[in-house]
């Protein structure tokens, strides 16, 4: 067999790894071979430019001064030329735009040169699509949401940076390339150490990873200081090695992150101190959470609760247990969002407990029940306290139903004496005082002075007796009388009153009536009330010059209230507590007559109706006195119009509706 040539083994070589169209020579110019890429290119049949001399693939038109005629193939003596941009003829005359790299190989028989053809416009195209993606990334990274800086490794200085890193360090773009790393940072970090030394044990391990993730300070233009969520990514096949730094402004979330944890830090310190107990379970009533006090509650810890898988079920007295069940189904189901429940629970010493329990829900941002809340209070001793309470209402409603019909019995028996007593009274009384009338008329001209006036005394005592018994007899009367309410004309009742005291009385007395309104009461009642107030008022003014009686009326959503104002006499407001009791007098006998028990007669008849009296006063310049009735038991209807002015002389003659009060104080 034929040795194969230094030409031959490289041949073989080349054709079995190159992918470029490759030419080799021999050292007298002659092409020794072609491999499949250089003939595709060139447009020849396998083995057709053997032998050719290397000018067959040179356009003549376009031959470089480089490269007279027969010196194209020219062999670099050491080392491979630069490409040479070149234009190379095909076999059909055509050209193409190639780029040729001459490579000079050693063999035996000398240096034979190696051409290397690269299709120029197949470079374009590759360096367009490097263009492309170029420019991809200058997009991404110019409008990336965080801050990006490329830092050399070496220095530490910056090298590019995009907008945001502008905004985070607070400086120009041609500042921003000035300066290094160590000057966009502080002296020292969070945890103590030097950001210099950190930067450098950084750049030392960058040697040996690709990338790093860590929380950065880094310091702005004014001095500010900023945590942020630094990445390192080293950025590979670059004679200068460079780091690509991405910064991620987390101050506001790690302060936010600071508050939670600080939110749950004081709400488990409040859980584990609450008064009540705090538990949770997920939606399979699973526990999640068991706080100390409701171990405290129940005698379970929250390990054993677990263990023993009990559910907020497991801790349900079964008498209780169906109802409570039903409620935490709804709960659940999303159907309510909280409740209490009043319940019986079991404890692990195997008492029995009443407890409170306040439920609530948590939902999922889907609106999905994920967490059921609850606190609990033990309430036993409420419950017994309860019971206990219960039991002594019991026997005091039972003790007060017996004290009740014994006062009722003992009051009837009062109320029948002193009516019997009153009744009786009343003849003997009468009789004293119609004998010593006689003996004065029949004996008056034989009387002396002395003897007279002590009869006119016996007589004046005897009558105000008659009056006393005759008002214990409308107190008995009317406090056994029930109501029997009636629609009932006010500003009537009044006038009517009016006129009857009017008859059998001599007073120059004033009457200020306005228009009154319409309420139900016992009419019976109710006017002696009216005939007790208006004789007083026209008692107490009959000293004055010009004395005026006035009516008025206030009305709000629950009462009516009336006032009867004088300009009489009044009363001094210390002895208030007197003026509506039994045989209570605040004048004198010489100055004004009475009982003392016309004030209480209305008191209890106002009562009677559910309703207030009070009154006001100061000494000589008159008393108003005031009567509430509730409108549970009427129904007041406006009446408008003017009021009408009456005196004892002329009860048609007209006036003007008198200024009320501007406060009515309520009697307690």
């Amino acid at each position: 067999m034929k040795p194969k040539t230094d030409a031959e083994t490289i041949s073989q070589l080349i054709a079995s790894s190159a992918a470029n169209p490759l030419i080799l020579c021999n050292t007298h110019g002659t092409i020794a071979f072609a491999n499949k890429e250089a003939e595709a290119l060139l447009r020849y049949n396998e083995g057709e430019l053997n032998g050719r001399p290397l000018e067959c693939i040179a356009a003549p038109q376009y031959r470089h001064d480089d490269y007279p005629e027969g010196h194209f193939f020219k062999v670099p003596q050491e080392y491979p030329s630069a490409n040479r941009h070149l234009h190379i003829a095909k076999k059909d005359g055509s050209v193409v735009h190639a780029a040729v790299s001459v490579i000079p190989l050693s063999t035996s028989d000398g240096a034979m040169p190696l051409l290397i053809i690269n299709e120029i416009a197949e470079q374009e195209k590759i360096a367009e699509k490097i263009d492309n993606s170029d420019t991809r990334f200058r997009v991404f990274f110019d409008n990336a949401p965080e801050a990006i800086v490329v830092v050399d490794m070496r220095t530490l200085n910056l090298v590019k940076n995009n907008y945001n890193a502008l905004k985070l360090f607070k400086l120009p773009a041609e500042d921003l390339k000035k300066i290094s790393l160590t000057e966009i940072s502080p002296k020292m970090q969070p945890d103590g150490h030097s950001s210099e030394d950190k930067l450098r044990e950084i750049i030392d391990n960058m040697l040996h990873t690709e990338r790093m993730f860590f929380e950065w300070m880094i310091k702005d233009a004014e001095g500010s200081e900023r945590l942020c969520e630094m990445r390192l990514v080293a950025l590979p096949d670059l004679e200068e090695k460079q780091l690509l730094i991405s910064l991620v402004d987390i101050e506001e979330r790690k302060r936010t992150e600071n508050e939670l944890r600080a939110d749950n830090k004081r709400l488990r310190f409040r859980l584990e101190n609450a008064l009540m107990g705090y538990a949770e379970w997920d939606t399979l009533l699973h526990l999640k959470t068991w706080s100390p006090k409701a171990q405290e509650i129940f005698g379970w810890t929250a390990e054993e609760v677990e263990e023993e898988r009990r559910s907020v079920l497991g801790l349900v007295h079964d008498s209780d247990l169906e109802w409570v069940n039903s409620i935490l189904a709804k709960l659940t189901e999303g159907q309510v969002e909280r409740i209490t429940v009043l319940q019986r629970n079991h404890t692990k010493d195997g008492r029995v407990i009443w407890c409170e329990w306040f439920y609530s829900v948590l939902k999922d941002k889907d609106g999905k029940v994920s967490t059921i809340m609850a606190l609990v209070n033990d309430v036993t001793e409420r419950k017994e306290a309860e019971h206990e309470i219960r039991k002594l209402n019991m026997n005091l409603e039972e003790r007060v139903c017996e004290r009740t019909a014994e006062l009722t019995e003992v009051n009837k028996e009062l109320e029948g004496f002193s009516y019997s007593v009153s009744h009786d009274l009343r003849s003997p009384v009468r009789a004293i005082v119609s004998f010593v009338s006689l003996i004065k008329r029949q004996y008056a001209a034989s009387m002396d002075n002395d003897l007279k006036e002590m009869f006119e005394h016996i007589e004046s005592n005897g009558r105000r007796m008659d009056n006393i018994i005759e008002d214990l007899l409308a107190l008995a009367k009317y406090g056994k009388e029930k109501l029997r309410p009636t629609q009932i004309d006010m500003t009537r009742l009044f006038h009517n009153v009016w006129t009857n005291i009017s008859r059998v009385t001599n007073h120059a007395t004033v009457l200020e009536l306005p228009a009154l309104p319409q309420i139900k009461g016992d009419a019976s009642l109710l006017e002696q009330v009216v005939v007790n107030l208006l004789s007083n008022a026209i008692k107490y003014s009959s000293k004055k010059e010009n004395p005026v009686i006035q009516i008025g009326y206030e009305q709000d959503d629950t009462d009516t209230t009336f006032y009867i104002k004088d300009n009489g006499a009044g009363f001094n407001m210390e002895y208030y507590d007197r003026l509506f009791g039994a045989f209570q007098r605040l004048h004198g006998m010489s100055e004004f007559e009475g009982t003392g028990v016309g004030l209480l007669l209305v008191k209890r008849l106002i009562e009677k109706h559910g309703g207030k009296v009070w009154a006001e006063s100061t000494v000589g310049e008159g008393a108003t006195f005031y009567f509430t009735l509730p409108k549970a038991i009427h129904e007041a209807t406006e009446h408008k119009g003017k009021a009408v002015k009456k005196n004892a002389h002329h009860p048609g003659s007209a006036a003007e509706t008198p200024t009320r009060p501007k406060r009515i104080r309520r009697a307690g």
